[in-house]
């Protein structure tokens, strides 16, 4: 009775509640001054509060966020660019930020009403969901509850995806699309495959389908790399008699639901950027044609795979990923597709083709795995379920397959650990530069590199960047005009290091700048050097 109680159903989703509540108490003491938001994800955050301040409006309204608007009313001097903003005339908005806004919409309403500060809160909302659909994919192969609720906190608790569901990053709610999409896939496409019986399973075959075709569709639009988990499933659907011969009823009723996916986000991409396929895909799309080599994407997937100068490996991070071998010879073995192998399959499919096929590096070192995240979880899936039916079928090998994935769990959590030390380290460093730019007002960013660095100071700060000479003393010019008595020059003084996802042309031209500050009617007020950044702050010459 008491393990029935403790592993109960409502007793695991207690487990996962705590699990996600202690990670909105770190979140909690990263935005306990400010909110921590940084490259990727401050652009997301004023998406968010565009939304946040105008509702629904933020659709139709959705030129850039901008409060150096007063100075710099044709954006001359914006502080964002590729890949992060969409510089050019578009109607009646000189910028867009590129990022789908289905993520900014879906968190900016709620904070509408209940207060911006639930915004940096909602992934973790989102991980929850995860947890909860993981859990019940799960359910449908595995009969012992403890195994259920070990196997889905090891690859959310333990492992990089709680790295960036701490973050701000529509990451967890593309995990949570793309797993209730593969849940709804198995109960409908898959059906055949599920080994543990329930009463309360019902078929629903036809609103199972419809809603993972919805979700499916709703996954790609939120991130394009989505297309290669969904491909996989369907492919793989060609290999078993049984799902052939349903896929032709499957796709009849999933088409309506991707096709109603596809009208809403498409007339929000539409009214939101002019293009219902929305800006960011199809500057991902043009980048993946225009940038993709061989050579190039043979180093990223070594990168991923194994670490390199700004990435520390997946196989780092998850080493028991290996056991996708054990997948394959029982494939070999029972010559057929089991749930547990459709599910192993496609997170190595999805991993792999990413890898390869991705353009981008996502994020630095502990953070530069997000890419991964989808297929690492559904691979995690077919590994659990695996582990589990060969501990059943060969007990002693079973054994020993469980204990060596237990030894390697140390290095998921090491690698955890140490991304959540570097997160936390940096704290102090962003107050500190947060602190600065709120009471200097005004700064003047040499290039694009020190962007990452504007965080929440974007909203109660004034920014822009100058890339050549001439920009920087035409704006001297501006401030001179409009009467500003000071302002602050951001510059990085080492050589800043090369962005693999930036052309060649970008990084010298708004990366690699220097040039004197301009000097014609302000001079040097104070100076300070931050970690390896200089601010100068200038004050106007009185006459």
């Amino acid at each position: 009775m008491f393990n029935r109680l403790i592993f109960s159903t409502y007793s695991r989703y207690f487990i996962y509640l705590f699990a996600v509540l202690f990670l909105i108490f770190n979140r909690f003491k990263l935005d306990d001054k400010v909110p921590f938001v940084s490259s990727d994800s401050e652009i997301k955050y004023y998406q968010t509060i565009m939304f946040f301040e105008k509702g629904f409006k933020a659709v139709a309204e959705s030129e850039c966020l901008y409060p150096g608007k007063i100075y710099d009313p044709e954006f001359r001097y914006f502080p964002f660019d590729y890949p992060w903003a969409f510089l050019k005339e578009n109607e009646n908005r000189k910028c867009i930020f590129q990022y789908p806004p289905l993520f900014a919409l879906l968190n900016g309403i709620p904070a509408y009403f209940f207060g911006a500060k639930i915004i940096t809160l909602l992934p973790l909302l989102y991980l929850f969901g995860c947890l909860l659909i993981f859990d019940k994919i799960l359910s449908l192969f595995i009969d012992k509850t403890w195994v259920i609720l070990i196997g889905t906190l090891v690859p959310f608790t333990l492992s990089f995806p709680a790295l960036s569901s701490v973050e701000f990053s529509e990451v967890p709610l593309n995990n949570f699309l793309l797993l209730s999409f593969g849940y709804f896939l198995i109960r409908s496409l898959f059906a055949d495959k599920i080994t543990v019986q329930n009463k309360n399973l019902n078929s629903n075959f036809r609103i199972f389908s419809f809603i993972s075709g919805f979700l499916a569709v709703t996954a790609f639009f939120l991130r394009t790399e989505s297309a290669f988990p969904i491909f996989l499933f369907g492919f793989l659907a060609f290999f078993s008699q049984k799902t052939r011969n349903n896929l032709k009823e499957y796709l009849i009723f999933s088409v309506p639901g991707g096709v109603l996916s596809f009208g809403f986000i498409g007339v929000l991409n539409f009214f939101y950027s002019g293009h219902p396929m929305g800006i960011r895909f199809l500057v991902s799309s043009q980048d993946a044609m225009s940038q993709f080599s061989i050579g190039k994407q043979i180093v990223i997937l070594e990168g991923y795979l194994l670490g390199d100068a700004t990435k520390s490996g997946f196989l780092k991070a998850s080493p028991y990923a290996i056991l996708i071998f054990g997948i394959f010879s029982d494939l070999i073995r029972k010559k057929e597709l089991s749930g547990g192998s459709i599910l192993g399959l496609v997170g190595i499919g999805t991993l792999f083709s990413i890898s390869f096929f991705s353009p981008y590096t996502a994020g630095v070192h502990h953070f530069g795995l997000r890419y991964l995240e989808s297929g690492f979880i559904f691979l995690s899936a077919g590994i659990l379920i695996f582990l589990y039916q060969r501990n059943i079928e060969f007990p002693n090998i079973g054994r020993v397959l469980i204990l060596l994935t237990f030894l390697s769990l140390y290095y998921n959590y090491k690698f955890t650990r140490e991304g959540f030390k570097i997160l936390f380290g940096s704290i102090a460093p962003y107050l500190q530069i947060q602190n600065e730019f709120q009471s200097k007002r005004i700064i003047v960013h040499k290039g694009q590199f020190t962007n990452y660095l504007i965080g929440f100071s974007y909203l109660n700060s004034l920014h822009f960047t100058v890339y050549t000479e001439k920009d920087a003393i035409q704006l001297e010019q501006t401030f001179k005009k409009n009467r500003v008595d000071s302002y602050s020059i951001l510059e990085y003084e080492p050589e800043p290091p090369k962005d693999p996802n930036l052309p060649e042309k970008q990084f010298k031209e708004k990366i690699a700048v220097r040039f004197p500050d301009p000097s014609r009617y302000y001079r040097v007020k104070d100076q300070k050097k931050i970690l390896n950044f200089s601010l100068r702050t200038y004050q106007l010459y009185k006459n």
